[in-house]
């Protein structure tokens, strides 16, 4: 998982993820596309993709784990459930901790 990891991380900033490493990503930090998952719509998956970007750019762009906590002032942290402790999970992931 780490090289798919690795991949991911080195494709955030420009954006450019396939659909199988958004799954990846959604995956890690626990967050379910019912969209997607249920009925296969690759629009969902996309949809939300755009709108956790700039949280994973965020996690990602921390040289520290208190500076990627500061994910939860960003505005798409609460309505997708996801937590400090995923952000956690997700920053050790992205820096090989």
């Amino acid at each position: 998982m780490t090289t798919e990891i690795d991949n991911i991380v080195s494709k955030l900033d420009e954006g450019s993820l396939s659909s199988k490493e958004v799954v990846t990503l959604f995956n890690l930090v626990g967050y379910n596309c019912i969209g997607f998952t249920q009925h296969g719509e690759f629009y969902c998956l996309h949809r939300d993709i755009g709108r956790l970007l700039p949280l994973f750019q965020h996690i990602k762009n921390s040289d520290t784990l208190e500076k990627a906590n500061e994910v939860q002032h960003m505005i798409v942290f609460k309505p997708y459930g996801i937590t400090l402790a995923d952000v956690e999970r997700v920053w050790n992931a992205f820096h090989n901790k």
